[in-house]
């Protein structure tokens, strides 16, 4: 899990999860405040805690702290599966629903990695891979003014680069989806078997973590085994990802999908659901213990 904020969530979504099958690895952005996840605990799965990355959106960051979560989950164990979630997500199946799942015939050892390839996206892609981004750690200021300037020095980088007719090459296929995936333990070898050669390449790209692992497997990986779907239910039509409230209900219940993204604690609403997923997953698990 990659988390930064959200106590409450955090915890349930740990409750949900712990389970004697399951171990569960958490990275936390360096500018969290630790001391609000103190009270997290587990009973039944081993709980590790990996190394803060100061993670910054847009950046190669973000590609560091999912190859750092992946590389502590890997040398402390070799899982059959593993699942890159946030701590903003819930499982809306029972634990051994998804266990049950890894290992039908039809997606046993398959990487189930998101790919979008409609014209927007595919425009997004180029975007973001054609140019150099040098500027990704000060993409999101908080200043108004500090976010003017970055603003402005990126524009004027972009222009710049279009006028000396700059095009960034590559030695494969670009590839574009959701960073969030499930990866069998032969595919997050490979993964990690490439991390340097990934860090160099996609350095000074902007959203290198909705590219690398979709390009790496497209490009390398046999693909009869790469289901192109996440199995995760996050909905981008409704919102920069949609956040789920008690009038979801019966769409999350109801959805094929194994996990959730993204809840929230800011409203009543938010918060109901995240209850009522809560204390319906937790029966499941107290029945399975």
């Amino acid at each position: 899990m990659i988390a930064h904020g959200e106590p409450y969530i955090l915890e349930r979504l740990v409750n949900i999860i712990d389970d004697p099958r399951n171990d569960i690895y958490i990275l936390f952005d360096k500018k969290s405040d630790l001391s609000l996840f103190k009270d997290i605990s587990v009973c039944y799965s081993k709980l590790t805690f990996c190394e803060p990355v100061d993670i910054r959106w847009g950046d190669i960051s973000q590609i560091v702290a999912e190859l750092s979560l992946f590389e502590s989950a890997y040398e402390g164990g070799r899982y059959e599966y593993f699942h890159l979630i946030s701590g903003v997500d819930l499982p809306i199946k029972s634990q051994d629903y998804i266990h049950a799942y890894f290992q039908q015939p039809e997606n046993k050892g398959k990487e189930f990695i998101h790919y979008v390839n409609t014209v927007g996206n595919m425009r997004d892609l180029k975007y973001k891979t054609q140019y150099y981004h040098w500027f990704t750690r000060f993409y999101r200021k908080r200043s108004l003014v500090s976010k003017a300037i970055v603003i402005s020095i990126i524009r004027l980088s972009i222009i710049l680069q279009k006028l000396f007719k700059i095009n960034r090459e590559y030695p494969f296929e670009l590839k574009k989806g959701m960073n969030w995936c499930s990866l069998s333990c032969p595919g997050v070898e490979f993964l990690l078997s490439k991390k340097q050669e990934l860090l160099k390449i996609f350095r000074n790209t902007l959203c290198p973590d909705e590219i690398f692992i979709q390009t790496l497997f497209w490009n390398y990986w046999n693909r009869e085994l790469i289901h192109t779907d996440s199995i995760r239910l996050i909905d981008w039509e409704r919102g920069r990802p949609y956040t789920f409230s008690n009038s979801d209900y019966t769409e999350l219940v109801n959805s094929e999908m194994l996990f959730a993204r993204k809840f929230s604690t800011s409203s009543s609403a938010f918060k109901e659901i995240v209850d009522i997923i809560y204390n319906l997953l937790k029966h499941s698990v107290n029945e399975h213990k």
